[in-house]
């Protein structure tokens, strides 16, 4: 999912205006996060919470990576179907391809097959994030 980079006035009058149409008091949206999420890369912590009116524990909470997204199964598709690759590095590059699925703690499930396995770190980061 692909974000276009906010400033932090920008997300700061995201996050005013979630909170003038909010109906009931709860959890910051996801999507809201991953428009903090650039801002650390150009902002420290406190500057960040600040402007957008967060306690600086749950900013950092929500900041940090998430370390309960995990790989499920990752196999060459070149090789017969039961077997798993464990050095892909050792086949050809036109036929490094893998499938993968991957979990995300909000429930998302990613399943991709005959993926260029030079494409992987790119996904992981963007699904992740």
């Amino acid at each position: 999912m692909s974000h276009q980079f906010k400033t932090l006035e920008e997300v700061k009058q995201l996050f005013s205006h979630w909170r003038s149409t909010r109906t009931k008091r709860g959890k910051v949206p996801i999507h809201l996060w991953q428009h903090v999420k650039p801002l650390k890369k150009h902002h420290n912590i406190s500057t960040i919470a600040q402007a957008l009116g967060l306690n600086t524990k749950t900013l950092k909470e929500n900041l940090t990576p998430d370390e309960s997204s995990h790989f499920v199964e990752v196999c060459n598709e070149v090789e017969p179907p039961m077997s798993i690759i464990t050095n892909l590095n050792e086949l050809p590059v036109k036929e490094q391809t893998c499938a993968i699925e991957l979990h995300h703690p909000n429930g998302s499930i990613l399943k991709i097959s005959a993926l260029p396995q030079n494409m992987l770190s790119t996904l992981i980061t963007q699904f992740t994030c």
